[in-house]
Parts: C-alpha cells; structure tokens; sequence
C-alpha cells in the first residue's frame, strides 16, 4: 500500500459521499430540508460534491488498497487536487446550510470532514513531491 494514511483518505472520501448521499435521496433528512431551502445552489453543490468523493473514493481503493496490481496514475498524480476540491465542496455545503437556516450544528460534520480534506491534500502534496526528488 502507498503511505500509511490511506484509510484518512478513504474515510474522508466515503464520509461525504454518504452525506451527499443522505442528503440527495433521504427527503426527510433534515440536510435535504435546508439544502431544499438553499434555492437553486444547493443541488449543484451537492452533485458535483457527490461526484468529486466518488473520484476520491475510487482513488484510494485502486491506488492504495489494490497496490501496484492497479493503478490509476492520472488520479495519483492529482490527487491533493480532489481532495482540496472535496474540501472546498464540503465548506460550500456548510456555507448553503449556514445561508439558508441560519448557523446549525449540521455543518459541523462537513467543516470536520472538510479540514480532514485539507489535511490529506497537504500530506499528499508533500509525499508527491517528496517522492519526486
């Protein structure tokens, strides 16, 4: 397996992709009410959030699970990419949750995730560059 932080990696990717996915097909979920609310960005976001963790998780099973049987190498290349991406796709749903009801508990989850993104993206930008030298 590549680094030892591969399981950050996928927790973080597989913790908003099930948020967004709560939030997309559970109407009763109270994420789907505000991002209902949000008027017409709140969707977009979580579509394209949605997508963003998918490339995230399927990242880290190739890459990292599957070892060099399998490689996705233009993913391992970009990957501090997609992660700072996942990130910024989680404060923007925190920012529409913030903007349409008002602050709630419920984007403490998406900052918490969204600073594990961070923190991801910046290891794995420094293990990328590291390992070119």
């Amino acid at each position: 397996m590549r680094p030892r932080y591969w399981m950050y990696r996928l927790y973080v990717a597989l913790s908003a992709g099930l948020s967004m996915l709560v939030v997309w097909i559970e109407p009763a979920s109270l994420g789907n009410q505000i991002i209902s609310k949000s008027g017409p960005i709140g969707w977009p976001c979580v579509a394209v959030l949605g997508v963003v963790s998918c490339v995230a998780v399927v990242d880290a099973v190739l890459n990292d699970m599957f070892g060099l049987a399998v490689r996705w190498k233009r993913a391992l290349r970009w990957r501090h990419w997609v992660f700072m991406a996942l990130a910024m796709g989680l404060a923007s749903v925190s920012y529409v949750c913030v903007m349409a009801v008002g602050y709630t508990p419920l984007v403490l989850p998406f900052l918490l995730d969204a600073t594990f993104a961070t923190l991801v993206a910046i290891t794995g930008l420094f293990h990328l560059y590291r390992s070119e030298q």
